[in-house]
């Protein structure tokens, strides 16, 4: 299977030419797809809501990494968080227990003890993957045990670490502490093991493709993930959709698995919360409401009206 390059998003979940790392927000408890400083006017992510007689729902589009010293909320934003009744996420927060984390991780993101990474690359694979190590400062054995997805996971979480980025800064994660610590509900979309199995799924030929893409998207990570988080703080969702999903849709196959089949499953549950009164905020990664056959569309199509917000 000949994967294209991917940038990242669903972690990162994010995709440049294909298949990018998305898990990271599942991975760290972060499963991971985006990142940038803006200078000049006030950030302003892309908001929606749709509402009836008794209900409003709200829709925030999300970035899973992010600098320290970014600003992306403004009292507009914090008034509607601050009368949520719920939250919805991607995963619940039980989901994202380091523990449960581990054991998922363990059993998903590592081969069988007879099995080693580096009889299963390609010799020239293995030479660039070798290399970029040792530019890490990590000895070959610190990988030899994992899967080759996982692998391409870890290493760009690393290199967006290293250009300043960090999953314990991403929106997702800011937004579930303030749900706790108002004592809201949290909904989650769907199971952090459904969110592994979108990459520990992949056949072995794919997990060695998307491994080659990672490694090739190491070296501009800074750049593309800045331009990523320029586009989502300006909000400019077409543009941001077009960054992230642009490569996916290469690949129907993968386009179908990563994006559109989810929101086809989530589609119905954002839209059940109309039968529950109140206040609901419903945050999901950026590229779920852009693009083609996004959130906002399905919802459309079951005669739900969705407004921009700002």
């Amino acid at each position: 299977m000949n994967m294209p390059r991917g940038r990242l998003f669903l972690l990162i979940r994010l995709f440049r030419r294909g298949l990018r790392a998305r898990a990271a927000f599942a991975l760290a408890g972060v499963l991971a797809l985006l990142f940038v400083t803006l200078a000049g006017p006030r950030a302003a992510p892309a908001l929606w809501r749709f509402s009836d007689e008794d209900s409003t729902v709200h829709l925030f589009g999300t970035i899973h990494m992010l600098k320290g010293d970014v600003e992306w909320r403004d009292p507009e934003l914090d008034g509607i968080l601050k009368q949520a009744d719920d939250f919805v996420f991607e995963l619940a927060a039980g989901e994202t227990d380091p523990a449960k984390m581990r054991k998922l991780v363990m059993a998903r993101g590592f081969l069988p003890p007879q099995q080693n990474l580096w009889t299963l690359l390609p010799p020239p694979l293995a030479d660039e993957l070798k290399k970029t190590l040792d530019g890490f400062g990590l000895p070959m054995t610190a990988v030899a045990r994992m899967r080759p997805w996982y692998v391409g996971l870890q290493l760009t979480v690393l290199a967006a670490r290293r250009v300043g980025f960090a999953p314990e800064q991403g929106v997702d994660l800011v937004l579930m502490q303030q749900a706790r610590e108002k004592a809201r509900p949290v909904i989650g979309l769907e199971a952090a093991a459904e969110q592994l199995d979108l990459f520990a799924g992949l056949p072995n030929a794919a997990q060695i493709a998307f491994l080659k893409a990672s490694l090739q998207d190491i070296a501009d990570i800074g750049e593309l993930i800045d331009r990523l988080q320029r586009y989502w703080l300006a909000g400019e969702v077409e543009e941001l959709a077009a960054l992230v999903n642009e490569g996916l849709e290469a690949d129907p196959q993968l386009a179908e698995r990563l994006l559109h089949a989810r929101n086809r499953r989530w589609a119905p549950k954002i839209a059940s919360l109309l039968a529950r009164p109140g206040q609901h905020f419903v945050a999901v990664g950026a590229g779920h409401l852009a693009g083609r056959g996004n959130l906002r569309e399905l919802l459309a199509g079951q005669g739900i009206t969705v407004v921009r917000a700002r």
